[in-house]
């Protein structure tokens, strides 16, 4: 047997040692696609086509995708390589023209059929379909959403993954398909779009925090708490520049990025597998963007262990680190080294940088931010003197011969690059200052959130009532365990966005 193939034994040995269902293979269950065509990225196909990759031949499938036709031109991308340089100033110089690459678009390259369409009906089906295939005896259970989502206002149960032909599903609607199934079926959820955290909450009835908890065995992870936005919706064609929190997770949980590069270092524990629980703060270390992972303790804790945020933030940082699991005990060290965070006060440092800074960076990067917003200003404002100088018909849009005149415009400022060059570069400085304060606050916030976890889990196991602690620790132990995954290259499809 291949280091491959008894990665894979070890690790579908490992979710079901000591269950009756030991020998029954995995469930997967995958949803993706935006909303419509525009919303329908290449980057969110692109996540799809990786995870089917990593699953097992024998793996049970049921994949949804977009309006779940293989013909229709449902998947849209941008060729930005062949944006050129002129184009590329023209479009700094009238960023509100949106001049930039036509959204082009084609049929999904997913490399394997689809069951159905992303809709509420074709889910409602599948999880039927589940139930009766899983019987008594359960069996584990892969569910994975990638697209986008929309908040829930003022109730959590409201939030939504939004599915195809704008149909949304709410925590609500998936607590009440995720409740269908045998309660001895380990399920874990992964959804990587906005807002995500929300659904954190199907572990209650009808997805409502002050709601029973279900009896399902089911652990989720989130690629963002309810209330903030996620990477990975991109219409993108070059996969090199794809960050998110999912790319991550399951690069972790299964040893291979979707470039085929090895994945190493998120086996905190050394006991020669990547558990889910590993595989967040894996992505909470390395996911360089605004992602705010999250999972279903953190929601429990949240309900059951609230503590008053006094007691939380005043902890010491070495207490904290004694409490923490060795993956939270990574995340945390690495996390704090990110923020330039030191000493034993520094929980309660981070959660002032987040409540009092405005805007929430620290000063060098407020000063990175202003500088490359002077210079790309002052650029922009000196070029369109130029061009107006010359082209004043570039003023009114609705002029008869504005387009005429942007193409000439463009062609002859095309012939100097220098001009075009100091207006990309500028527009690039700033957007990149720009996202460094995003991802600033995205680490606090991932700091401060694994901060409070650590000690609310603490709390629960030392003062929490027999019950509570024991319904804690079986949802714990549903996060420590992993799924059967290694990328086989060519198995399922290609891991390239080839428009």
């Amino acid at each position: 047997m291949n280091q491959t193939r008894l990665g894979v034994f070890l690790s579908f040995f490992l979710w079901c040692a000591g269950d009756a269902f030991a020998a029954e293979p995995l469930h997967a269950l995958i949803v993706g696609g935006g909303p419509d065509v525009e919303m329908n990225g290449l980057q969110i196909e692109s996540h799809v086509r990786f995870v089917l990759s990593l699953l097992p031949p024998e793996t049970k499938r049921a994949v949804f995708f977009a309006d779940g036709s293989a013909s229709r031109a449902t998947v849209s991308y941008e060729e930005l390589d062949k944006f050129s340089d002129a184009q590329n100033a023209f479009d700094v110089l009238f960023p509100d023209y949106k001049l930039g690459p036509q959204m082009l678009t084609r049929a999904e390259k997913l490399g394997t059929p689809l069951d159905g369409s992303s809709s509420r009906a074709t889910l409602h089906r599948a999880v039927g379909e589940l139930a009766s295939a899983l019987g008594q005896k359960g069996g584990p259970v892969l569910f994975y959403f990638a697209g986008h989502g929309s908040p829930g206002g003022n109730k959590e149960s409201d939030t939504q993954y939004d599915m195809w032909n704008n149909g949304g599903l709410s925590v609500h609607e998936l607590s009440a398909e995720l409740s269908r199934l045998p309660s001895t079926a380990p399920v874990v959820l992964v959804m990587a779009q906005c807002y995500s955290g929300g659904f954190a909450n199907v572990i209650f009835r009808d997805g409502d925090p002050k709601s029973p908890l279900l009896p399902q065995d089911l652990a989720g992870f989130f690629a963002s708490t309810k209330d903030r936005e996620a990477a990975g919706c991109g219409a993108g064609t070059d996969e090199t520049e794809y960050q998110d929190f999912s790319s991550y997770f399951f690069g972790a949980l299964s040893g291979c990025n979707r470039l085929g590069k090895a994945v190493t270092g998120a086996d905190f524990d050394g006991d020669g597998r990547v558990s889910f629980h590993e595989a967040l703060c894996y992505a909470l270390i390395h996911d360089p963007t605004i992602d705010t992972p999250t999972c279903t303790t953190d929601a429990f804790l949240a309900r059951f262990a609230p503590g008053k945020s006094s007691e939380i933030y005043g902890t010491g940082f070495e207490k904290i680190l004694a409490a923490a699991s060795p993956a939270q005990h990574a995340a945390l060290e690495e996390l704090s080294a990110k923020l330039d965070l030191t000493g034993d006060g520094r929980l309660l440092a981070a959660h002032d940088r987040l409540t009092y800074s405005d805007p929430v960076a620290r000063a060098s990067q407020i000063q990175a931010y202003r500088v490359t917003q002077d210079k790309l200003g002052a650029l922009r404002k000196s070029g369109l003197d130029r061009v107006f100088s010359r082209w004043p018909e570039l003023r009114w849009r609705k002029s008869p011969k504005f387009r005429d005149t942007l193409d000439a415009a463009m062609k002859k400022t095309g012939e100097d690059a220098s001009f075009c060059k100091n207006l990309i570069e500028a527009r690039d400085a700033f957007d990149h200052a720009d996202e460094a304060m995003d991802v600033e606050k995205a680490m606090l916030l991932r700091f401060t959130r694994l901060c409070e976890s650590v000690v609310r889990a603490r709390q629960m196991r030392e003062s929490g009532n027999a019950a509570m602690k024991a319904r804690f620790e079986r949802l714990w132990n549903a996060e420590q365990r992993s799924l059967p995954l290694a990328h086989v290259p060519g198995v399922i499809g290609r891991n390239s966005p080839l428009p």
